[in-house]
């Protein structure tokens, strides 16, 4: 079943959450529902490479679960505009990379992966502001660091809440040092 599927039963509600069962077909549509109010989005699961840019438009989202996403690569660029965002889920999602400026989401409480690279707003400074991170955070990618000075500005030693933090040189936690 599609969110299209159900998408006329949904327009007739005021939808404040939203959770998925291993749905083979996730696509978000607009259309579908009435973002003004939706703030639980539960797509843990599905088979979606890349989550479609429009979930963008549901700025009131505050919870956004996508866990064991087992083949998600990529987030939405336009990710940065979702200023009521607290609570990121990506636990075993296989993401290359992340959006630029997610520093922009000063909200945030729950980023548990960060994927760095070395383009400008997806480097490991983007944490530097997020001091209210909470509980598991997983970082990949630290080669991809650029130097001592951008380690220092991502200012983990400020994220009190942290009470996990794993730390991986590849792009996986079972990656070995050359990938």
């Amino acid at each position: 079943m599609s969110l299209r599927d159900i998408g006329t039963d949904l327009r007739l509600m005021s939808l404040r959450a939203l959770g998925t069962v291993c749905m083979h077909d996730c696509s978000f549509h607009s259309q579908v529902i009435n973002p003004k109010h939706l703030r639980y989005l539960d797509l843990s699961r599905s088979y979606m490479d890349v989550l479609p840019s429009s979930i963008c438009t549901i700025y009131n989202l505050q919870t956004l679960r996508l866990n064991d996403c087992l083949l998600l690569t990529y987030l939405p660029e336009g990710m940065r505009t979702m200023s009521m965002l607290i609570h990121l889920y990506l636990l075993r999602c296989p993401l290359k990379r992340m959006p630029p400026n997610i520093s922009l989401l000063k909200n945030l409480r729950t980023l548990t992966t960060f994927v760095l690279d070395t383009e400008l707003g997806r480097g490991i400074e983007e944490l530097k502001d997020l001091n209210h991170l909470a509980n598991r955070l997983e970082l990949y990618n630290l080669r991809k660091i650029n130097s001592r000075k951008n380690g220092k500005d991502a200012n983990l030693h400020l994220k009190q809440d942290l009470s996990e933090l794993v730390l991986s040189w590849g792009s996986s936690k079972f990656c070995m040092p050359l990938c």
